[in-house]
């Protein structure tokens, strides 16, 4: 068997049944080393900041946009759902 031009001689030919750990036994392995066990830490930290930020971030698009003018208050002035534009839009005639 070949994959890219690497011979796969080292891969088993049958299926190999590969036990799942209990979540304090990897635990226990990762307070062993300091070092892992702060960047895990770490690691968890960071994703957890960034997924918070992020959150934040995607929250506060659309009041920077009410802010800078470039979208009105009550949504875009053109929109697939509506069939007539809004009283006080520019494309609004009065009628």
């Amino acid at each position: 068997m070949e994959m890219y031009g690497d011979s796969l001689d080292m891969l088993p030919d049958h299926d190999v049944t590969v036990s799942k750990p209990k979540l304090t036994g990897f635990l226990t392995d990762l307070r062993k080393d300091p070092i892992r066990w702060r960047a895990t830490l770490y690691g968890y930290i960071a994703c957890f900041c960034q997924g918070s930020e992020f959150s934040t971030f995607a929250f506060y698009i659309p009041v920077l946009f009410v802010s800078l003018g470039s979208v009105p208050f009550w949504g875009p002035i053109w929109s697939p759902w509506r069939s007539s534009p809004l009283p006080g839009s520019p494309a609004w005639s009065g009628r």
